[in-house]
């Protein structure tokens, strides 16, 4: 998992916090070999860009908020539909 951040320092618990809450992603779908986490920060807003590779597919998701934390959740929520939508879609073709 690599995680940057542009704009502003990364501090060890936001790091640990995105670690945490996206360690699992995994769980929605077997096939993620990569992801990739960037933050801006541009006049007190937070913007965040998660970028999962997965088998067959790169998925993006992106989200803007004054709570960097509520970005991270934000993230997690809209790539976690994703990777639900994409196994779901992935089974439906191999029972055809």
């Amino acid at each position: 998992m690599k995680i940057t951040a542009k704009n502003f320092e990364l501090t060890d618990t936001l790091k640990d916090y995105v670690e945490k809450r996206l360690s699992n992603l995994d769980k929605y779908f077997d096939g993620v070999m990569g992801v990739e986490v960037v933050f801006f920060e541009q006049r007190g807003r937070y913007t965040g860009e998660l970028i999962v590779r997965a088998k067959g597919k790169t998925m993006k998701a992106q989200t803007t908020d004054k709570d960097i934390l509520k970005v991270v959740d934000d993230l997690k929520e809209i790539i976690t539909k994703e990777l639900r939508r994409y196994k779901e879609r992935i089974k439906g073709h191999r029972k055809s």
